[in-house]
Formats: structure tokens, sequence, C-alpha cells
């Protein structure tokens, strides 16, 4: 952002008002902001010609180009999950939680805490 703010000054002089709430600061912010989402979308375009980063169609390409098939996707699974809260509470198959990355696991099957207030379940990834 500075370097549009630099080059607007070097055009308009260093008396040009670009506060945020200028219509000339708005044009900086504007033009900053296209210029870091084109930035994203080259790296983005990057980062999947890396067969290990890849996704969706862009791996469908990696694949075809080194002459393999790809398989079908499977799920992940955690399994044997400690589970603990409220004794004798009962969880239902289909319950979505997540991870401290944001991933989300879904329970596949009824299980229900025992009196210590635990019970082991497996969970499978969302998608």
């Amino acid at each position: 952002m500075a370097r549009f703010e630099d080059g607007f000054r070097q055009i308009y002089g260093q008396n040009i008002d670009l506060s945020p709430n200028s219509p000339d600061g708005q044009m900086v912010g504007l033009l900053a902001q296209m210029k870091m989402d084109i930035e994203e979308l080259a790296e983005n375009v990057y980062r999947q010609l890396d067969p290990d980063v890849a996704t969706g169609a862009w791996l469908d390409q990696r694949v075809a180009y080194a002459g393999l098939i790809r398989r079908a996707a499977s799920y992940s699974y955690l399994r044997s999950v400690i589970l603990t809260g409220e004794p004798l509470t009962h969880l239902y198959a289909g319950i979505v939680v997540s991870d401290p990355h944001k991933v989300r696991w879904v329970l596949t099957a009824d299980v229900q805490l025992d009196s210590n207030g635990s019970a082991r379940a497996d969970f499978h990834s969302e998608d």
C-alpha cells in the first residue's frame, strides 16, 4: 500500500489526502486489494502445479501428465477417540465436531458415555 501511496504522492504532490475516507485513499485501497488478489491467485496457480499440493482438476491434470490413474477419494478416519462428558450422555451418529485445525469430523456410530463420563468412538472426515 505504501508503494501506491508513494506513487500517488509523486504524481499529485506531497499534500494529497490519502486518508482511508478520502476518494484518493479509497483508490489506493482498491488498487492495493486488487494487487493482493492477483498475487494470491498467482501463488495458488503456482502451488497447484506441485502434485503434492494440487487438488481437484489441477490434481487430475498432474496425474494425467504422469500417465497415472487417480484413485477415488476416501474418508480419513480417527479410530478409538476417547470422548468425555456428562455420564450416560447418548451421542448420535452424524454429530460433527472440529479439531484445532478446523477439520470437521463425523461420528460414525451412536455411542453412550459410561457412568464415568467416558467412551471410545470412531470418526471419519466430513469431506
